[in-house]
């Protein structure tokens, strides 16, 4: 478990054992869920997020509509407002309506953010900023990211 006030930060995506596992052994406080059932994944993601001493973070990549009854009870059952962050492929307006407590987290696609100009980046993200709390690469960037798309990134934000 990490120190008191630092956050808890769970990475839920298909086959992440490999990579999180010698992390969590090193003391990372990471959760793969790749090879336990939806109810012990619900048990043990609300475990860990309430015991971490911070605000959570619980990012999920992929479509969250078939786990979205388990994340709201994850959500109702936390002493602090959960921080919930997705994949590019997950509508900010249906996550507000389904999951009106969470802090939406997101979700602007680490693929546009490289492939892309970085006017493209900028008029996606404002769009992604009506719809988020906090606007943020969707499941991580892609190290060869231009630094002008980042930048736009951040000005999106900004407004």
């Amino acid at each position: 478990m990490p120190p008191r006030g630092f956050p808890v930060v769970l990475h839920i995506c298909g086959q992440t054992a490999r990579v999180l596992d010698p992390m969590a052994e090193s003391g990372a406080a990471l959760l793969s869920l790749d090879d336990i059932s939806m109810a012990e994944a619900r048990d043990r993601v609300g475990r860990a997020l309430r015991d971490g001493g911070a605000s959570p973070i619980l990012h999920i990549c992929g479509d969250l509509g078939p786990i979205l009854p388990q994340v709201a009870l994850i959500a109702r059952n936390l002493d602090a407002p959960l921080a919930l962050s997705v994949d590019a492929m997950v509508s900010g307006r249906d996550l507000k309506a389904a999951l009106p407590e969470v802090v939406r987290v997101g979700n602007v696609d680490a693929l546009l953010l490289q492939r892309e100009d970085a006017a493209m980046v900028e008029r996606v993200a404002r769009a992604a900023a009506r719809d988020f709390d906090v606007l943020s690469p969707a499941c991580g960037l892609v190290p060869t990211t231009p630094a002008e798309n980042l930048q736009a990134l951040v000005r999106a934000a900004q407004r």
